[in-house]
């Protein structure tokens, strides 16, 4: 429960990455091989995800309640932060894909996908907001969709944070709202949470099976991919000032992320 209570907190913050603390707490390839061979032992595979789940609720819900406040009140300086603790989580992602795969990082791959992730977040920067414009509408239901979808890769894949990709496409705000109180939310609107969860039930169909394949087939390759991706997406998040005190923050980020990652690697 506790690995679950640790997660949860991680999925609120963007810049950290749920799939990475999974990975840090050594149950990640136990999570997915148990999501991915979940018939093969139903009861054994609930022993092990129930306490999970439930800890990553709560954790979740008092986290959100908290970040609501510092993110409505210290928006500059807390998007420093996050990115710092982005930075911080990058060289355990390397240094973990050179461990496991023989291969290691392929920085070719790694830099063209930068470059790639650079140029999209540059161009659609200030376009996307998706929450500003919710309705019953067909385009509405494709975002929340798609909120779903971008929720949960965080959960499956290392070096992802659902809450960072909600902050690219502007539903981070509407996504703190509902987890710092999902039952009114849910009361309130039970039509938009019912499509939010068919997008992550979706993602995370795809996403298990995608990451077990994967991960088995092209780990290097798929972790050059995901720090590429990360990286040249940093952007998306900067707040377009510059603040001393976030500065600070970010360095204090990167320090903190980079502690913590090498924790289990030590």
């Amino acid at each position: 429960m506790l690995a679950g209570l640790i997660i949860g907190i991680g999925m609120i913050l963007p810049g950290v990455s749920g799939g990475v603390l999974a990975v840090i707490l050594g149950i990640y390839d136990k999570l997915i091989y148990c999501l991915n061979n979940f018939k093969s032992d139903i009861k054994g595979n609930i022993k092990f995800l129930l306490p999970i789940i439930f800890g990553l609720i709560i954790g979740s819900v008092i986290s959100a309640n908290i970040l609501k406040f510092v993110f409505e009140t210290y928006y500059v300086e807390v998007c420093y932060l996050f990115i710092g603790l982005i930075l911080g989580s990058v060289p355990y992602l390397i240094k973990d894909c050179n461990n496991k795969d023989k291969k290691g990082i392929n920085y070719y791959i790694l830099i063209i996908v930068f470059i790639i992730s650079l140029i999209i977040t540059l161009l659609s920067k200030d376009n996307f907001n998706f929450s500003s414009s919710l309705d019953r509408s067909f385009m509405s239901v494709i975002k929340l969709l798609l909120t779903g979808v971008l929720f949960i890769a965080g959960k499956v894949i290392p070096g992802i944070s659902s809450s960072f990709m909600l902050m690219m496409i502007g539903m981070y705000d509407y996504f703190l709202g509902i987890v710092s109180n999902p039952f009114e939310f849910l009361i309130n609107n039970v039509f938009n949470m019912i499509v939010i969860l068919i997008g992550a039930l979706l993602g995370l169909v795809i996403f298990i099976k995608m990451m077990a394949f994967l991960l088995k087939k092209y780990y290097s390759i798929t972790y050059s991919v995901i720090i590429g991706f990360v990286l040249g997406s940093l952007i998306m998040i900067y707040p377009n000032e510059f603040n001393f005190i976030g500065i600070i923050l970010l360095l204090c980020g990167v320090f903190v992320s980079y502690y913590f990652s090498n924790i289990k690697s030590d």
